[in-house]
């Protein structure tokens, strides 16, 4: 039997599980129902992080994860506080990022009762059921004693496989009883802790039907950046001599400056990445969703054509087989591991690929370098500043420091910057991808490890109170475009194939243009405002002398 010392309270063990599988941060905003687990944080080495927003809490865990390949945990208050952080959660979910969301609910002794902020329009406390649509798992906690036991399934289901979210919603007394019942459930969890590969004769099968083909293609995913497959696929397409496109969640996983790298493909990728992929017979897709992005809306003939190429799919996650291509062959695995096995059976047979055409793929090569020279050479302009200006000048900044991170928004700051950089690292470019959240970056900056950091926004994305706060060395370039000017092209395009829907009226408003060096200086932030007559480099310059906290360009 325990002893009056042993018994612990719910927020207690929380606390303690949290600090023994490593968390080091937690991200939250206050609320009366989870002071319980603050004051128990509070006790150990975690560091709590509130913020002005739960759906800065959620960005930042998200950005935490990306950084570190650690889980995110965001603990928010009943009602608005959980609702407020469901679009930070779900850019998280549907870019596989794993987010544990501890929320605090109404007492469990008042259910049916109608306590303050509770949601109850279907059932009482039934807010968890929010998440639902896209978290991995969600659990409400009616019992102290199973509080271990569904922390552990929480990480656990959070990490394994294709990452994802999971929700713990607990009852605010809930977090104040005390039990016993805990000590059972000690297993550190972690991301790939559970890697598995395809078994031994289907790995013979793909590489015979690999070696059945002479125009190779690599597509690397996002799934490679969370398998930390980098070093295999660059493995892989040497001794293939296959060149390697990404889609925008996989860009840094191959070094865009090796000769066998033709960049990023889809709707808004390089045209070479995009003839390449047309020109294939087999394409070796590993950890992609073939969403509509990478797939340019599925278009045929426009990325790909599966008519007349073959395609081998990895991926971890079996729901994904067939849902936008059939398949040739289809490995469900951890990319890391399934690329590992092939590499292992290649090296069996490497005099196989003897005679075979390994240099199909130059003259893609060689127009996507003459694509980027064309872009690159451009100076000022007469009476304006031009993309192709600022991406020289930062191009130029992380050739000579690979440590920078690009972190960017939604919009041309995203597309742009993943069409004409060229990306060496992962952690050299971060970015939204599934949901397409605006204002996604700033919280992110604190946890991209010891790594300086720049982004790239438009006006709308400018929120720089985070940075100040936590006294970030970090860069911001705005790319002021004064107004939404996404919705020309889009309506655009969209008028020519839906004119019932859309028409060709350009509906916006013509928003008022943002001083935002002007707003910087209000925040205390150091700021520069680039003109047609002054140098960007030069601006650089200034910004990063002043190390000791944010600047805005």
């Amino acid at each position: 039997m325990a002893s009056e010392k042993d018994i612990k309270s719910g927020a207690d063990i929380i606390a303690e599980y949290l600090e023994r599988n490593g968390v080091e941060y937690v991200f939250t905003l206050t609320g009366h129902t989870i002071l319980s687990l603050y004051e128990a944080i509070r006790k150990t080495k975690i560091k709590l992080v509130a913020v002005r927003h739960e759906q800065i809490a959620a960005h930042a865990a998200d950005g935490y994860f990306r950084a570190s390949h650690k889980p995110g945990v965001v603990i928010t208050h009943i009602g608005p506080g959980l609702l407020n952080a469901t679009t930070g959660v779900a850019t998280a979910a549907l870019d596989s990022s794993p987010l544990i969301v501890i929320s605090g609910d109404a007492p469990s002794v008042y259910e049916g009762a109608g306590p303050h902020q509770e949601i109850n329009q279907v059932t009482d406390l039934s807010q968890y059921l929010v998440y639902v649509p896209f978290a991995k798992r969600a659990w409400r906690i009616n019992h102290v004693e199973n509080i271990e036991r569904i922390m552990d399934r929480a990480f656990s289901i959070a990490l394994d496989g294709r990452p994802g979210v999971s929700l713990v919603d607990v009852p605010m007394d809930i977090f104040a009883l005390k039990t016993d019942k805990y000590g059972l459930f000690t297993a550190k969890h972690s991301l790939n802790e559970s890697r598995f590969a395809p078994d031994r004769e289907t790995i013979r099968k793909a590489v015979d039907f690999i070696l059945q083909h002479e125009k190779i293609l690599i597509l690397a995913g996002g799934g490679v950046r969370l398998s930390e497959a980098g070093k295999e696929i660059e493995e892989l397409s040497e001794l293939l001599n296959a060149p390697v496109a990404t889609t925008m969640g996989g860009k840094g996983t191959f070094p865009e400056h090796n000769e066998r790298s033709l960049g990023f493909l889809g709707g808004w990728g390089n045209p070479y990445a995009n003839k390449a992929s047309l020109e294939s017979d087999l394409i070796i897709a590993v950890g992609t969703r073939f969403g509509e992005v990478n797939s340019s809306s599925w278009i045929e003939g426009y990325t790909f054509d599966f008519s007349k190429t073959d395609l081998l799919r990895i991926d971890i996650d079996e729901k994904e087989r067939s849902k936008d291509y059939p398949e040739d062959m289809f490995l469900q695995g951890d990319a890391k591991a399934t690329v590992s096995e092939i590499i292992d059976e290649l090296k069996h047979r490497s005099h196989v690929r003897s005679g075979k055409n390994s240099g199909w793929y130059s003259e893609f090569r060689k127009g996507l370098d003459g694509y980027y020279d064309d872009f690159m050479r451009c100076e000022m302009g007469s009476g304006r500043i031009k993309p192709n200006y600022v991406i020289r000048v930062l191009q130029e900044l992380i050739d000579e420091d690979r440590s920078i991170s690009l972190i960017t928004d939604v919009g041309w700051s995203k597309n742009g910057i993943a069409q004409y950089f060229r990306i060496d690292d992962p952690l050299n470019f971060i970015t939204p991808g599934g949901l397409a959240i605006n204002s996604h970056l700033t919280p992110q900056q604190k946890w991209i490890a010891e790594q300086f950091v720049m982004f790239f926004t438009g006006p709308s994305g400018e929120k720089q109170w985070v940075s100040k706060g936590l006294a970030l060395p970090s860069r911001t370039a705005i790319l002021d475009s004064s107004w939404y000017k996404t919705n020309f092209p889009i309506q655009s395009f969209a008028g020519e194939q839906f004119p019932h829907a859309y028409g060709w009226n350009y509906n916006t408003t013509n928003f008022q243009a943002t001083e935002s060096a002007a707003h910087s200086i209000i925040v205390d932030l150091f700021a520069g405002k680039i003109t047609p007559t002054q140098a960007y480099d030069q601006i650089i310059n200034e910004t990063n002398a002043n190390l000791k906290g944010t600047s805005t360009l």
